[in-house]
């Protein structure tokens, strides 16, 4: 099930951009609910228990798309944010809130999907993408899209998600293998992290979820060109 909001004040839009995305995702035959808000303030009320991807108009009478942005980002660093608007001089803001993608108005059909079509089709390949984690008493099928970081401890590795810490002796290379190509980067010897949890950068470290991980000074530039690379996609 892929859950989508819409968060837009203007109802003539909001209808557009309701059809347009129920064209694209009966297209791709998947399960979907769309759930609507007139404002940012009734979306950070009623803010679902999941939600994949938010259609976020910027200009809005009183809390503005940019600010709802930045306060979902304090409790959700996951969904995917495509905004809404009519001006460019809010793209550089949108950077600061990992918005992945612009809608200009008005918004044709072919447009939307363009920029919308590959966005949920990268998030579906993320729901189907798993690696099995031998723990120290079980073997678990974990997501690989809530994997945070993997991280040396001793003699095992702890692999930090979304929900949970799973401690294994399996090695960090052997992870690293099983999830080539998913926007994993071995920052240093003893840790392997995920690009798109990246919340913060310095000149020696990176942060997520309030972690700070620091990175070899060898590894920093290639790190900073796989993140301009998750940036424009």
């Amino acid at each position: 099930m892929l859950t989508c909001v819409i968060c837009e004040d203007n109802e003539i839009h909001r209808n557009k951009i309701n059809d347009y995305l129920k064209s694209v995702l009966s297209e791709l035959h998947t399960a979907y609910e769309i759930i609507e808000f007139e404002c940012g303030e009734q979306l950070l009320n009623a803010y679902p228990n999941h939600v994949d991807i938010i259609f976020l108009d910027i200009k809005m009478k009183e809390l503005s798309g940019m600010e709802t942005a930045q306060k979902i980002r304090t409790f959700d660093t996951e969904t995917e944010i495509i905004f809404i608007t009519g001006l460019t001089e809010f793209m550089q803001q949108g950077y600061e809130v990992s918005a992945r993608r612009y809608l200009t108005k008005p918004i044709q059909y072919e447009i939307f999907t363009q920029q919308v079509k590959p966005c949920i089709e990268a998030i579906i390949k993320r729901k189907e993408q798993y690696i099995w984690v031998k723990s120290l008493q079980a073997t678990y099928k974990v997501r690989v899209d809530n994997i945070l970081y993997a991280e040396t401890y001793g003699r095992q590795v702890n692999v930090y998600t979304t929900q949970q810490i799973y401690p294994t002796y399996m090695s960090l290379s052997l992870i690293e293998k099983a999830l080539k190509g998913e926007h994993f980067f071995r920052c240093q010897k003893s840790c392997l992290i995920n690009l798109n949890y990246v919340e913060g950068i310095t000149k020696d470290s990176v942060f997520i979820k309030d972690k700070e991980i620091p990175v070899s000074r060898l590894k920093m530039q290639t790190l900073k060109k796989e993140l301009a690379k998750i940036i424009g996609e």
